[in-house]
């Protein structure tokens, strides 16, 4: 539902996924309820979700309505929210096949913390882990993490 002084729109979305994304994209300014609601009409959450955590800034400029400053600005502003709000990594970035999830895991926990997506996170917690074994103190591993996080980018 959306409410402005002169009109009153109620979406409708068939997965709740939609829903949380509808409404995460609606506090991104410049994008109001007709942009949010193209972007998931052209997005499947699996493609919105890939396209953000790859930065994939031209999946979002073919969508009506959405240039590359707003796209630019989605793609930023949704990975910030991914590092913060762990329902919206769940929807967007979940471990994919044979990836172990990590929840609970100090060193991945406190990478997500500091602002990695999900997957940096994961691949990072993982290099470091490879590299110092997994006796090695949190506080080592994170700081192996990072950077590895560095020479990666």
């Amino acid at each position: 539902c959306h409410i402005r002084e002169d009109s009153f729109q109620i979406f409708g979305f068939l997965k709740e996924e939609e829903v949380a994304l509808f409404r995460m994209l609606m506090t991104i300014s410049g994008v109001g309820p007709k942009v949010a609601q193209s972007v998931l009409g052209a997005l499947p959450v699996a493609e919105f979700g890939r396209a953000i955590l790859e930065s994939d800034v031209s999946a979002f400029t073919r969508v009506q309505g959405i240039g590359k400053k707003t796209a630019q600005r989605i793609v930023l502003e949704m990975k910030n929210k991914m590092g913060q709000d762990p329902e919206l990594s769940k929807i967007l970035g979940e471990p994919g096949q044979g990836e172990p999830d990590l929840a609970g895991d100090d060193v991945y926990e406190a990478l997500i913390s500091l602002g990695c997506t999900p997957p940096e996170a994961r691949k990072a917690a993982a290099h470091a882990r490879k590299e110092l074994g997994d006796s090695a103190a949190d506080n080592e591993l994170v700081r192996v993490a990072l950077r590895s996080l560095t020479r990666v980018k």
